[in-house]
């Protein structure tokens, strides 16, 4: 239990963790409280009646296993005249690119004498202060905006997927170019239909992280009348069109929540058959698009050690996991300038001190990619991996779909008053067609 209020309503629980910047690793969860005996429809605006909805929000800087107290922040997320506020329910994010790269973003809507508005509360501070941001016009299209959730896009916008209340039984999207502070006017959904239901918005890959494909993911019911048909739609082209669909329970879907697990699993965590049930269905792309489509898995793996030119050669790819990919390459950066190096890689991850650094890829077979390198000017490489010719594409260390491999880079430093060689990090890269 993470908090216990008594007799009091403790809604919308809306999580987010700070993945990078201020507070790293913390985990936030904002949720609001209603007064015993009161809900939506009897609380009052302004902030200190006895029959304010308000918010807080509790930290937790060790995966969970402890909380801190409750910290009311409603002054800061809610609008005095606002009455009923909700945060999501489901995720917050954080942003990635500019504009307001770091920000963690929570939806919400509020309520204001039965008039439904959504919106999003930000922080730039790691979740230590919030602010809000202004409510998206509901005036181009019929109704209102009601539960909501957020995805940014490539390109840096932020994109909100919301309920409708009282339209055409279409989701409502609309726009922010500016990190939350303004939206486009909200317009319906017309591809997404849905019979008013909070469902979930989701980013699945991103070319950021060298996928070759980005991926969104939207689940809700699909229908207009009933909540069932729980289906998962995706997106290539960033919600732009939802190409791809299939229905993952027919019976009672109500509110759900996309996650990513492990592997690259999906995980649809969703209210089952008249809520008698809160079920968790695991699933992947290649399930979603019936084989059609497949997004591996990168994996960072051991952490290089320091070399002459600073912190070690880290290891990255772009390009994807995807083996018919022609543009898949492996980058190193933060090596030693002019100096060559080698590629290998390994079925197994093992820890074994070599030269300077530390051999993290091992097992039968190990092989080297050829030709070797050398780092430029500015200490970077690329090694582009042709998946069709050997050593990948055959021999006894030939990629198939579903093998997992862990890649590495030998590299010189004879100005280091050691050994005079080191190793990269690693990568542990799934593969699929």
């Amino acid at each position: 239990t993470i908090v216990d209020d008594g007799g009091n309503s403790l809604n919308n629980p809306c999580v987010v963790e700070v993945e990078g910047g201020a507070h790293e690793g913390r985990i936030l969860l904002m949720y609001q409280r209603y007064p015993e005996g009161c809900h939506e429809s009897c609380v009052g605006d302004g902030y200190t009646d006895w029959d304010v909805c308000r918010c807080y929000v509790v930290r937790s800087d060790d995966d969970g296993l402890s909380w801190s107290a409750p910290e009311e922040i409603t002054t800061q997320v809610k609008r005095y005249e606002a009455r009923s506020i909700a945060g999501g329910p489901g995720v917050g994010i954080q942003k990635r690119r500019s504009p307001n790269p770091g920000r963690i973003i929570i939806p919400f809507n509020q309520g204001i004498s039965g008039a439904w508005d959504v919106y999003a509360a930000y922080s730039d501070d790691g979740g230590d202060t919030w602010n809000y941001g202004s409510v998206a016009s509901p005036h181009q299209s019929p109704g209102r905006g009601n539960e909501v959730q957020m995805v940014e896009l490539s390109d840096g916008r932020l994109m909100l997927n919301a309920r409708s209340m009282g339209g055409t039984h279409h989701r409502k999207v609309a726009h922010s170019d500016d990190g939350g502070l303004t939206w486009s006017p909200l317009q319906d959904e017309l591809q997404l239909i849905e019979p008013q239901c909070m469902a979930s918005v989701f980013r699945v890959t991103s070319t950021l992280d060298g996928y070759a494909e980005s991926r969104v993911l939207y689940a809700g019911p699909n229908s207009q009348s009933s909540r069932s048909q729980g289906t998962i739609h995706l997106s290539y082209d960033e919600g732009q069109t939802w190409s791809e669909s299939r229905l993952i329970y027919a019976g009672g879907y109500a509110y759900s929540c996309l996650t990513l697990l492990p592997g690259e699993e999906i995980g649809c965590f969703f209210e089952r058959d008249n809520y008698q049930t809160i079920a968790l269905a695991h699933t992947s792309i290649e399930w979603v698009t019936e084989g059609a489509d497949c997004a591996g898995e990168i994996a960072m793996g051991c952490e290089a050690t320091a070399n002459t030119a600073g912190g070690g050669v880290q290891l990255s790819l772009s390009g994807g996991t995807s083996l018919s990919s022609t543009s898949a390459k492996l980058l190193g950066w933060g090596g030693v300038s002019g100096q060559p190096g080698v590629f290998f890689y390994g079925p197994d991850a093992i820890s074994i001190p070599l030269g300077d650094g530390l051999r993290c890829v091992g097992g039968a077979p190990v092989r080297r990619l050829r030709p070797p390198i050398t780092f430029d000017l500015f200490g970077t490489t690329e090694y582009i991996l042709d998946y069709q010719a050997e050593p990948l594409g055959a021999g006894p260390a030939t990629v198939i779909p579903g093998s997992t491999w862990h890649f590495q880079l030998w590299y010189r430093d004879p100005n280091s008053g050691g050994a005079g060689h080191n190793l990269s990090s690693s990568l542990r890269l799934t593969f699929c067609p």
